[in-house]
């Protein structure tokens, strides 16, 4: 079971329900917290920041792991507005966010991940 008094963890349980724009089901965050702590992963990757659901349940599995994510958000608006959500959860420190294109940043990364979540969509 997942602690209740850790402040990212409230900040999940508070916005529960007010995730909008391209955020994966609270279910799949935890599922996420689970598996990256489970199998200890310190380096992680994730495509589509969206507004910063995802990343935040990521960033708080790093909390246990003592790792960190980079994420890349290609939308300006939903960077921005994800960078405030790092902030309000407690995570922004554990958090390399990038805005543009993964087709392009991706290859410049200069490192390896132990794990990559790629949420991403072809959206027109």
């Amino acid at each position: 079971m997942i602690a209740t008094e850790n402040p990212t963890k409230q900040f999940l349980e508070n916005q529960r329900n007010h995730w909008q724009d391209w955020n994966i089901p609270y279910a799949d965050g935890e599922a996420l917290y689970q598996f990256i702590t489970a199998y200890n992963f310190t380096s992680v990757l994730e495509n589509c920041t969206s507004s910063g659901h995802s990343i935040i349940w990521l960033a708080y599995a790093m909390q246990q792991t003592g790792g960190k994510v980079i994420t890349i958000e290609i939308d300006e608006n939903r960077y921005k507005k994800a960078i405030g959500n790092f902030e309000l959860a407690g995570v922004s420190h554990l958090i390399d966010a990038r805005v543009g294109d993964a087709l392009q940043i991706i290859p410049i990364l200069s490192k390896t991940f132990d794990f990559v979540f790629s949420d991403a969509t072809l959206a027109k």
